[in-house]
C-alpha cells in the first residue's frame, strides 16, 4: 500500500496546479498505482470499504470495545439513549442533493458538523471528484483540544464489504453487521504503523456501507493537523459510539436520495475512455514536443512519435559506419539532483561521467557541457561502447534542463580511432543541443 506521502505526490504530479486534500488518502488505500487521477479519486472516496480499513489508521490499529449497532446512537454523547442533539450553525436535516444527480460537498460538510457536539470549526474544506461522492476535512475543537477530522460520502453500485486488514503494531479492528444490513467498521490506533514513529499521534475512524451502496466514512485525530503538529489531547474527541452515530445517521440517506449508483462496469468503461483520451492527448503533446525539438535542433532532424528527434542523413554524415546514433532528447531534471551534483565527475559500474564545462549557446545563453560514456574493459564492460554528450541549462529558480544524444557501436568493432571520430561527430552536435535546451528553457519560463 502506498503511504500517504507517496499517494499525495502521485496526485500532485498527475494534475499540475491542483492539490488534492490529504483526507483522500485517509479514506482509501486500495488504490491501484498508475491509474488516471479520476480513477484514483473515485477509488479513494467512493469504492472499496477495505481500502478505508487499511488507510483509516495507515495500517496501524489498536483494540477498542465495539459499539453495538442495534441501539440508537447520537454523536453528541457516549450514552446511546440520553444524548442531546448536536447544535450547528445551520440545520441541514432533510437537505436534498442538488439537481442532476450530484452530491453537494458543502451539504456533506454541513451535515457532519451538525452531527458533532458543539465546538469550533476551522480550516474546513470539501470537494467532489465525482457527482456521486464528496470528501471533507476540518479542524474541530470541543474546548479540550483541536482535532483534525476527515471523511467522505459516496453512493456506488456493488460496494465491497469492509474487511479488517492484517493487524500490526498491537492493534485490532472489528466489523459488525447492523439490523438494516449496514456493515459498520470501527478502528482506532496510532496514525503511523511504525512503533517508534509518533506513537501518541492517534487516528480513530468509522466506516459504514449500506446495502444500497451508500458509503460514509469519518476519521478523527488527537492533533490539530494531519501531520507536523503535537497532540492536543490524549485521545480524539469522539468516542467510537459517536463516530458510529455520525456515519449511520439518517441524514446521509436523505442527502443521497435519488443519486444513481455507478456500477463497476460503468466505471471500467469510463476509465477505458479516459485512458484512451489521455493516451491520445499524450500522443498529441509528444508530437508537438518532438516537432519543437527538431525545429530547434536545426535542419534534417526528424521528430519521433515519442517526443524525441532523430538525426537525418545529412546530420549523420561524419559518424563512422557501423555506429548507431540515439535520438536527441530534452530531460527536465529540476526535481532531481542540482547542477553541482549532476556535474560531479566519476565512474560507477562501467559508466563514466566527466565534469561539466561552462560554455555559451549560439544565442549567448550560459550553458554547461558534460561528456560521458562506457569503459571498454573491466568487470562492468558491456557488449557495446557508448559515448554521449549533454548540454545543460540551469537558473536560480531551480530549472535544470538537459539536451543530450548518444552514439554506440559493438565493442568488438571499436578502435581508439573510430571512437575519436564518433566523439568528434558528437562535438559537432553540441551547438544543436545548446539551441534545443535553451529554446526549451525559454518555453518553460513563458
Amino acid at each position: 500500500m502506498m503511504t500517504i506521502e507517496e499517494d499525495l505526490e502521485l496526485a500532485l504530479r498527475a494534475e499540475a496546479g491542483r492539490v488534492d486534500p490529504p483526507v483522500a488518502d485517509l479514506v482509501s488505500g486500495g488504490v491501484e498505482r498508475g491509474r488516471e487521477l479520476r480513477r484514483r479519486q473515485r477509488a479513494r472516496l467512493a469504492v472499496g470499504a477495505s481500502a478505508v480499513v487499511v488507510a483509516g489508521t495507515v495500517g496501524a490499529l489498536v483494540a477498542v470495545p465495539f459499539v453495538g449497532g442495534d441501539d440508537p446512537v447520537t454523536a453528541g454523547s457516549d450514552d446511546p439513549v440520553t444524548a442531546e442533539a448536536p447544535v450547528a450553525d445551520d440545520d441541514v436535516s432533510g437537505v436534498a442533493a442538488p439537481g442532476q444527480g450530484e452530491l453537494d460537498p458543502d451539504a456533506v460538510l454541513d451535515a457532519v458538523v451538525a452531527l458533532l457536539p458543539p465546538g469550533e470549526i476551522t480550516d474546513a474544506e470539501s470537494g467532489t471528484p465525482e457527482p456521486g461522492s464528496a470528501w471533507y476535512q476540518f479542524s474541530y475543537d470541543d474546548g479540550d483540544g483541536a482535532s483534525w477530522m476527515m471523511g467522505s460520502a459516496a453512493v456506488v453500485a456493488n460496494p465491497e464489504t469492509p474487511v479488517c486488514p492484517v493487524i500490526v503494531n498491537g492493534g485490532s479492528c472489528e466489523v459488525r453487521t447492523l439490523d438494516d444490513g449496514t456493515v459498520l467498521m470501527l478502528t482506532a490506533g496510532p496514525y503511523y504503523p511504525q512503533p517508534d514513529r509518533e506513537p501518541d499521534r492517534l487516528h480513530w475512524s468509522a466506516h459504514a456501507v449500506a446495502p444500497g451502496g451508500l458509503m460514509v466514512a469519518l476519521g478523527e485525530m488527537n492533533t490539530p493537523t494531519e501531520k507536523e503538529s503535537e497532540p492536543t489531547r490524549d485521545e480524539p474527541p469522539l468516542s467510537l459510539n459517536q463516530l458510529a452515530a455520525v456515519v449511520t445517521d439518517d441524514v446521509w440517506a436523505e442527502l443521497t436520495a435519488g443519486l444513481p449508483a455507478e456500477s463497476a462496469e460503468q466505471r471500467a468503461a469510463e476509465d477505458a475512455a479516459e485512458e484512451a483520451a489521455a493516451a491520445a492527448l499524450a500522443g498529441v503533446e509528444a508530437s508537438a514536443a518532438a516537432h519543437a525539438l527538431a525545429e530547434s535542433l536545426g535542419p534534417d532532424w526528424v521528430p519521433t512519435p515519442d517526443g524525441f528527434a532523430e538525426p537525418g542523413p545529412s546530420v549523420l554524415e561524419g559518424l563512422p559506419s557501423g555506429y548507431t546514433a540515439g535520438p536527441a532528447i530534452v530531460d527536465d531534471l529540476s526535481f532531481g539532483l542540482g547542477l553541482a551534483e549532476l556535474c560531479v565527475a566519476g565512474e560507477e559500474k562501467g559508466a563514466v561521467n566527466e565534469g561539466c564545462v561552462a560554455g555559451t549557446a549560439p544565442g549567448g545563453e550560459p550553458v554547461h557541457v558534460q561528456w560521458g560514456g562506457t569503459v571498454p574493459d573491466g568487470p562492468y564492460a558491456q557488449g557495446s561502447i557508448e559515448d554521449r554528450v549533454g548540454v545543460i541549462v540551469a537558473d536560480d529558480a531551480g530549472m535544470l534542463l538537459r539536451a543530450s544524444i548518444w552514439v554506440a557501436e559493438p565493442a568488438e568493432a571499436s578502435t581508439p580511432q573510430r571512437r575519436a571520430e564518433a566523439r568528434a561527430w558528437l562535438q559537432e552536435r553540441v551547438d544543436d543541443l545548446a539551441r534545443a535546451v535553451t529554446a526549451a528553457a525559454a518555453g518553460e519560463r513563458r
